[in-house]
């Protein structure tokens, strides 16, 4: 007799468990969803979707303060990556100065990026400044990733793996922006009058 109670409480363990996990992805999808929303006219919903639901680290993020540093940081790290290839294609360009410029422009554009989606975790994470690093990530997403893409673009240079690479920077960045802005809105004092 006890090993069919053991087995009848595991069996309500296992199911209560499934609709706890249901829930929680189906929030997650929820605020996936709304990170990806983000009313831009060139805007791939898709990919954004595809990009967030993919990253492990943010697809199981529980809450929205999590969601939000889990892009932010999952940013730094996509940005930390390109700008090493970025280096990396620094060094193998040295005979074509048009290019070498254009990548070195980049560079240096990525080494902003970098630094703003740092200050966005720092202000998000430390100090709870919301406004402060929805302006830090809306400049990445924005002027610094449209930078290194003009950058590119002025010298009729095809680097399909940079061009990629700065749609994910606003796939990461424009995404952060909207899930902070929302914990921008939940901090915010209750409204006495209308």
């Amino acid at each position: 007799m006890a090993p069919s109670i053991s087995i009848s409480i595991l069996v309500t363990l296992f199911i209560a468990s499934f609709f706890h996990f249901s829930l929680i992805s189906n929030a997650n999808d929820e605020l996936l969803t709304e990170a990806c929303s983000n009313g831009m006219e060139v805007w791939d919903y898709k990919l954004c979707l595809q990009v967030l639901q993919n990253n492990f680290h943010i697809s199981s993020a529980s809450d929205v303060f999590t969601l939000a540093t889990s892009i932010i940081e999952s940013g730094i790290s996509n940005a930390t990556n390109t700008r090493a290839f970025i280096q990396k294609s620094i060094e193998n360009e040295l005979r074509d100065a048009a290019y070498y410029g254009s990548l070195e422009d980049c560079n240096d554009v990525y080494n902003s990026i970098i630094g703003s989606f740092q200050s966005a975790l720092v202000e998000v994470k430390d100090h709870k400044e919301y406004d402060a690093a929805t302006y830090d990530l809306l400049l990445l997403s924005t002027d610094y990733v449209n930078s290194c893409q003009n950058a590119l673009d002025s010298q009729e240079m095809q680097n399909s793996t940079i061009s990629a690479e700065n749609k994910f920077v606003k796939i990461f960045g424009l995404a952060a922006l909207k899930i902070v802005s929302r914990l921008d809105q939940n901090s915010a004092p209750p409204r006495m009058f209308d």
